[in-house]
């Protein structure tokens, strides 16, 4: 899985992929998907509860 990060799109890594062939199979996946990264969600819900409780004083 590629993100298109540097070292991805790198001339010597793109050539060696033409090298071994496989460039027509390389799938384009968006960078930081929430869909293909699950710790996305549970990041949005701890900062909810954290924001929850220091807003009634709790510490």
């Amino acid at each position: 899985m590629e993100d298109g990060a540097p070292g991805h799109r790198a001339k010597l890594t793109t050539q060696y992929h033409e090298w071994i062939g496989l460039q027509p199979y390389k799938v384009s996946w968006p960078t930081s998907s929430p869909d293909l990264n699950p710790i996305e969600a549970i990041w949005c819900i701890m900062k909810d509860r954290l924001f929850a409780a220091n807003r009634n004083g709790q510490p």
